[in-house]
């Protein structure tokens, strides 16, 4: 195999208990020809004291005195020189085959711009998480850029962002995570990424991506109200100006199951069907399909369109705008959970039966 250059870039903050596994899991992998960028950023703990102690050529070290709010993030990606970017965050911990595999598979596969893979979940002690909701979030299959980018929109996120392995020439061509987005950078820039490539699911767990759901260390997606509330605001920008954005042909390919009317019938019309796909989506906030409703109401073809081929008066769109979507978003968090229960109670209900089965063959033979 040819042995191309990747760098490796890792942000780090206050990970002192951690951060000197993620450098010493990535200097034992068995493909050596990588750079290895790291930034501090701001950290309070003595993390840089710990960096500082590890001496390889290979290591790019800066350290910012006070925090920049992702302006590390932002540094190691456009110092990197390699043919490939790798992504680990501080606390994370690469197997020792990752750069390995990932660089062969995209060496022999040059229609793929990005390798992930599912990770293996762990707690603050190096513990195996077998039942943590990550492990039902990251999935493992692979799809057509056309699927993923409909999977992404209608469901949200599947992948582990420490798990990339990037073309450094595709992301020069896509532009950076957009770090205006605290909470969905990465899946934005997904988002993004599907339009242009290709991407592929490694079948391999090939990382330990740390779980923090409490203290200074927590996850920066850890359930709390300001995540919540900040999460929804990006949300809803996000969601309108990807679907702004799709190419009409793109779009057309990845919803053609999920259209209104045919491409082909009297009336279609794409604006409106990015509408209605907007419109018709839980996980999409309806604030976005408003401002989407908003930006094109003007154009002739899209207002005549949607109110006399879809159906959608001037007044009905007005009773979308007077609704309270505060609780719209608390009905669809109670609808889930309720979905949830329901999973559960007809789960027991198959095992009581199970059960009930067993006994009354026990009793049989009894008798």
């Amino acid at each position: 195999m040819e042995q191309v250059l990747v760098s490796v870039v890792m942000p780090s903050y206050n990970h002192r208990e951690y951060v000197g596994r993620a450098i010493e899991s990535v200097l034992k992998q068995t493909y050596q020809n990588f750079e290895f960028i790291i930034a501090d950023d701001g950290s309070t703990d003595g993390s840089p004291e710990v960096i500082s102690q590890y001496d390889d050529p290979r290591i790019k070290f800066i350290r910012f005195e006070q925090n920049t709010s992702f302006g590390a993030c932002e540094y190691i990606y456009q110092r990197a020189k390699g043919k490939y970017i790798a992504s680990i965050c501080s606390d994370d911990m690469w197997k020792e085959t990752l750069l390995e595999k990932y660089v062969a598979f995209l060496q022999e596969h040059e229609e793929y711009g990005c390798c992930f893979c599912k990770p293996d979940i762990i707690d603050e002690n190096d513990n195996m998480i077998e039942d943590s909701e990550y492990n039902k979030i990251f999935t493992s299959e692979n799809h057509a850029k056309e699927q993923w980018f409909r999977k992404f929109y209608l469901e949200g996120n599947f992948i582990c962002a420490p798990s990339m392995c990037l073309r450094r020439s595709l992301y020069e061509e896509l532009g950076p995570f957009r770090f205006q987005f605290r909470q969905l950078q990465d899946y934005e820039f997904w988002m993004r990424l599907v339009q242009i490539s290709n991407i592929y699911i490694y079948p391999e767990n090939l990382i330990m991506y740390r779980i923090h759901q409490e203290g200074d260390n927590k996850n920066i997606s850890a359930p709390t109200k300001e995540v919540s509330i900040r999460g929804r605001m990006e949300r809803k920008y996000i969601m309108y100006d990807i679907m702004e954005n799709v190419e009409d042909k793109f779009f057309i390919k990845a919803f053609e199951n999920d259209l209104i009317r045919k491409p082909d019938a009297e009336g279609f019309c794409v604006e409106c069907e990015k509408f209605g796909v907007m419109l018709n989506t839980p996980v999409v906030p309806a604030h976005a399909a408003i401002f989407y409703y908003y930006k094109h109401y003007n154009e002739s073809k899209f207002r005549n369109c949607l109110e006399n081929y879809y159906q959608v008066s001037r007044g009905e769109f007005w009773n979308l705008t007077g609704a309270d979507h505060d609780q719209w978003y608390e009905n669809i968090k109670n609808r889930n959970l309720a979905a949830q229960l329901t999973e559960l109670v007809n789960s027991l209900k198959q095992e009581l039966a199970q059960k009930d089965a067993e006994l009354d063959a026990i009793k049989a033979q009894k008798n």
